[in-house]
């Protein structure tokens, strides 16, 4: 009885060739300003979007990266059990810096020093940026 290889949807995804790298988009400046309701709106909008949890997020002790998790994923699984513990598994932050191209790594580097997890001061426009381009960096590229 030969055993069949698991296919992961992760693995289908289209590869991310390092120039086409949401890394290297132009930011977009507010034609206005936005409301922090409005902000709070496109977060959730963007994190819906890509499934990340809005109630959980990962802390590594050792490197010290927080993230949100995916909705349903192993490590979120891991936290609705143990909600205390939040140092689990690897940390997804630290495996993909090590997936990513070389010629990407110190934008890569920067945008991690950018991200600041939530806080409780006033959110803004670009505060929105560095998350999206985080998370899509995290959760939605995929390199060779």
């Amino acid at each position: 009885m030969s055993k069949q290889p698991v296919r992961r949807r992760n693995r289908e995804q289209a590869v991310t060739e390092p120039d086409e790298s949401c890394l290297y988009n132009e930011w977009i400046e507010p034609e206005r300003p936005y409301s922090q309701m409005e902000l709070d709106a496109l977060e959730t909008e963007f994190f819906e979007k890509i499934q990340l949890s809005t109630e959980l997020s990962a802390l590594h002790n050792e490197c010290s990266h927080t993230y949100r998790v995916k909705k349903n994923g192993a490590k979120f699984k891991e936290l609705l059990a143990d909600p205390e513990m939040r140092d689990v598994g690897n940390c997804s932050v630290c495996w993909k810096l090590s997936r990513t191209p070389r010629e990407l790594k110190h934008l890569a580097n920067d945008f991690i020093q950018l991200y600041k997890p939530e806080t409780d001061i006033r959110k803004s426009f670009y505060d929105y940026q560095v998350k999206k381009t985080f998370y899509t960096w995290l959760y939605s590229e995929n390199y060779r």
